[in-house]
């Protein structure tokens, strides 16, 4: 049975309009192409009272919460600790994941890390880690109490590699499955215009008019010069 999925992003950036919610609708997409249900969308600020009910009503509707957001260095960042509250869990340390945000500033910034660094270090008790290349912030996944809780950088280009390269595997091993959709782009024209649009040497043009306008009439209960919908894809005449 697919996952049913929440997508929670955190930060009080995204209800003030300061920026989109891009993380949401890219995940959607990804979460879709690994067979995954998305059900919900959540967007909650820096509070973590709120946070925590938001985390609440998210467990007890879906199996798969994937978050968002909150998992930089500063004071407001608490997303982990919240999140692994609430499931009971504690944070541990991660020595190799403060080696490798040592190196990434190293190497990036090139400058010494700062000590409010290490907290990004502190992740959730028996998680899988997601190693973070791109970012100081590593991802991680963990399951308690039959949910699976995705936890994922609010920095797009981090949210997106980690979620292509790490997230989007373990799903595909998970489910098997992938859901498709496709646009059905249309248009409206009266009735009787339709006979306007008549093609050369189609002798159905008038019949193929008539069922249309009949067909709106049975499932609108408008008359036959009411408005028909309208496909745009091409009809070859042969």
């Amino acid at each position: 049975m697919p996952h049913q999925a929440e997508i929670i992003a955190v930060g009080t950036e995204l209800l003030l309009g300061n920026i989109a919610n891009t993380n949401a609708q890219f995940l959607s997409q990804l979460l879709a192409s690994a067979g995954v249900n998305v059900l919900y969308h959540t967007a909650v600020g820096d509070n973590p009272q709120r946070l925590r009910a938001a985390v609440e009503t998210a467990r007890s509707r879906c199996d798969l919460l994937v978050f968002t957001g909150g998992l930089g260095p500063t004071y407001d960042d608490m997303t982990k600790e919240t999140v692994a509250g609430v499931f009971g869990l504690a944070l541990e340390y991660h020595p190799e994941v403060m080696e490798e945000i040592q190196q990434y500033f190293d190497r990036v910034f090139h400058r010494p890390m700062p000590a409010c660094n290490r907290q990004q270090a502190m992740l959730p008790q028996g998680c899988t880690v997601l190693h973070n290349p791109v970012g100081t912030a590593p991802g991680c996944i963990f399951t308690a109490g039959g949910v699976t809780a995705v936890l994922l950088p609010g920095v797009p280009h981090e949210c997106r590699y980690l979620a292509e390269h790490a997230v989007l595997p373990w799903l595909r091993g998970q489910s098997g499955g992938v859901i498709r959709s496709r646009d059905l782009h249309k248009f409206w024209r009266p009735v009787q215009n339709l006979r306007s649009y008549r093609p050369a040497n189609c002798s159905l043009w008038e019949t193929i008019v008539t069922c249309c306008a009949d067909c709106f009439s049975i499932l609108t209960g408008t008359n036959s010069y009411g408005i028909v919908n309208v496909l745009s894809k091409k009809i070859k005449w042969l």
